[in-house]
Formats: structure tokens, C-alpha cells, sequence
């Protein structure tokens, strides 16, 4: 009964704060996939791409 009432008092507070919460997050995750998009257009993908596999080989120096 305890943990019902103290879950539901911590529900009522994050309730006001979900909607900001949202658009903050939304618009990280834009920023985010438009830097992505940048990086594939311009190929920086590729080539960050070869240096993750360079790295990660058996026996090479980072």
C-alpha cells in the first residue's frame, strides 16, 4: 500500500515535467539524425567508419 501511494505521489510530479522533457528530447534527436545526415552526405561516415576498423584489428596501435 506504501509503495502504491509513493509511486503514484512520484508519477504526479514527473507529470508536469513529461511535456518539457518531450520537446527537449525531440530536439536533441533532430540535431542528432541532422548531424548523422551532414556526416553521410559529406562522408565523414566512411571514414570514421575505416578508422573503427583500423583500430579494432588484432595487433594495431591505436
Amino acid at each position: 500500500m506504501l509503495l502504491g501511494e509513493l509511486s503514484r505521489e512520484v508519477l504526479n510530479r514527473w507529470q508536469d515535467r513529461m511535456p518539457g522533457f518531450g520537446n527537449v528530447a525531440k530536439a536533441v534527436f533532430g540535431a542528432v539524425l541532422l548531424v548523422i545526415g551532414i556526416a553521410i552526405v559529406t562522408g565523414v561516415d566512411k571514414q570514421l567508419e575505416a578508422a573503427v576498423v583500423e583500430a579494432s584489428r588484432p595487433g594495431s596501435r591505436a
